[in-house]
Formats: C-alpha cells, structure tokens, sequence
C-alpha cells in the first residue's frame, strides 16, 4: 500500500495547488478506501486524475 500511496501522490501533483490544499487529504482518504490494486484501478485511476486535473486547470 506504500507504494500505491507514493504513486497516488504522483498523480495529485497535476492538480492545481490550490485544489490540493484543499481537497488533497479527503482525496488521499478516499484512494486508502476504495484502492483494490488492480490493474484496472489503476487505469481508471489515471483516466480520472486526467479528466479532473485538467477540469481544475480550466476552472481557475
């Protein structure tokens, strides 16, 4: 799980830094509970860091 925590951490930094001030801890909480380690996840994961970064970097 370390290292999937480490790896998420990654992924957050492609959101703007307000919104990981923010939001960062609930987000981190909801990857402990819901992260099953699957390929799959993964790649959801990823798709959705995508889409939402990318959503936050327009809104501000």
């Amino acid at each position: 799980m370390r290292i999937a925590k480490q790896a998420f951490n990654v992924l957050m930094v492609a959101y703007p830094r307000r919104f990981r001030l923010e939001y960062g801890s609930l987000m981190l909480k909801h990857f402990a509970d819901t992260n099953t380690g699957g390929f799959r996840y993964w790649v959801w994961m990823m798709r959705d860091t995508a889409s939402g970064a990318s959503r936050e970097h327009l809104a501000e």
